[in-house]
């Protein structure tokens, strides 16, 4: 015989039963010391059912069972039925249907495969109704109004607008840093005096810019460095002296919060050089 080892476990989120249009619920499932519950909830009327302190016996016949699987992994399966997406081709079905005494009955149908054998296997949950104080419908729409906001957060995030920085420098430090001009932003700051450029928020950039400079020589160089490494290193083409060149710079790198952008040369710094960076994956 397999021992399975008892586990905990709390599964939730909103499902809803053909048409789509249909209400939606709010559902949790939950597994404690072996005994399983279901409840949902209607989220428009705030209505609740729920079955609890079920034994895997109450729910598991011999024909819906599962080989080897503990509770747990019912669970895990329940809750796979309720948050995928309905399809008249889907590998899973999910009805809810009105009985006598304000009963809900929750059928959960799925395709089981093991091994060489495939079959059909049918779930069924009647839920009984649970009276509700005005302190839990209030905690309810509270609780909708949370989740309604971190969607909403995650929504504007998604649509957030494409970030462009644009930074100029007359002069380099003792390091041979250009030193651009300040900014402050909610994705970049720029100390005018160490010509750094630190992160403040991670993304994939694109940086670019044409360093104006006059070489005195051959063999020097533009580079690009992300933490004090040389991500990009460009030579300055020397024409003879106090001839001004433009060397550009092009890169597409990983930027972490925190992490220092600058960018050096060996050449003497003539009128404005540019850099820009724009976001490239949000």
């Amino acid at each position: 015989m397999v021992k399975h080892k008892q586990e905990d476990i709390k599964k939730e989120g909103i499902t809803w039963f053909a048409p789509s249009l249909a209400p939606k619920y709010r559902y949790v499932i939950e597994l404690k010391s072996n005994k399983m519950s279901i409840g949902i909830e209607d989220c428009l009327s705030k209505k609740q059912w729920n079955k609890g302190d079920m034994e895997k016996a109450d729910y598991v016949t011999p024909a819906n069972t599962i080989p080897d699987a503990a509770p747990v992994d019912y669970v895990k399966c329940f809750y796979d039925a309720l948050d995928c997406n309905l399809t008249d081709i889907s590998p899973v079905q999910r009805t809810l249907m009105r009985l006598e005494g304000e009963v809900m009955r929750l059928e959960l149908t799925m395709n089981i495969r093991f091994l060489r054998s495939a079959w059909v296997a049918k779930y069924s949950f009647d839920l009984d109704p649970v009276s509700l104080g005005q302190i839990d419908v209030l905690e309810s729409k509270v609780r909708d109004q949370h989740d309604e906001l971190e969607h909403l957060r995650r929504e504007l995030k998604a649509v957030r607008p494409t970030l462009f920085v644009t930074l100029e420098a007359y002069q380099k430090d003792g390091k041979g840093r250009l030193c651009w001009n300040k900014v402050q932003c909610d994705e970049f700051v720029v100390d005018s005096h160490d010509g750094v450029v630190k992160a403040r928020c991670e993304g994939v950039y694109r940086i670019g810019g044409v360093i104006n400079s006059a070489p005195r020589t051959y063999n020097q160089t533009v580079k690009l460095l992300k933490n004090g490494v040389s991500i990009q290193c460009s030579y300055c083409a020397y024409v003879g002296n106090n001839h001004c060149v433009s060397t550009p710079l092009d890169c597409i790198t990983l930027l972490k919060e925190g992490d220092e952008i600058s960018v050096t040369t060996s050449c003497d710094t003539v009128t404005t050089s540019h850099l820009s960076i724009v976001s490239v994956v949000n």
